[in-house]
């Protein structure tokens, strides 16, 4: 007798420990599925930013060859500005080997107006 009351003495106990193996096997499996999602997430979320970032090197790329473009025309058109000025201010041109300034006209103005200097005045502001 005293052997089936020790058998049935360790049945709770034994029971107990399963039931205990089942919420750990549970709690095991919720922590297994967050990380899962966690871990997919974070893919997603990887392979977004890539991506915008990609698209915003193009658009930053894009960017700075429309502005080499607008400094190389800046410098051009500076350089004609001021050889325009160098000549309207008498800074003329000299032939080669002469010494002698060009007497060419320059756009807009007549024979009698050709040894005139122009004076441009910067403008106040």
């Amino acid at each position: 007798m005293e052997v089936t009351n020790s058998m049935s003495l360790g049945e709770p106990h034994r029971h107990d420990k399963i039931q205990d193996d089942w919420n750990n096997r549970e709690y095991i499996e919720l922590i297994v599925g967050s990380m899962r999602k966690i871990s997919s997430f974070l893919n997603e979320f990887d392979s977004s930013c890539r991506y915008r970032l990609a698209r915003l090197n193009e658009k930053l790329e894009s960017l700075e060859r429309k502005l080499e473009y607008i400094e190389a025309r800046l410098k051009l058109l500076f350089i004609i500005w001021t050889k325009k000025l160098d000549y309207y201010h008498g800074n003329r041109p000299q032939h080669q080997g002469t010494g002698k300034t060009d007497k060419r006209t320059s756009p807009g103005r007549g024979q009698n107006e050709q040894n005139e200097s122009v004076r441009v005045m910067p403008r106040s502001g």
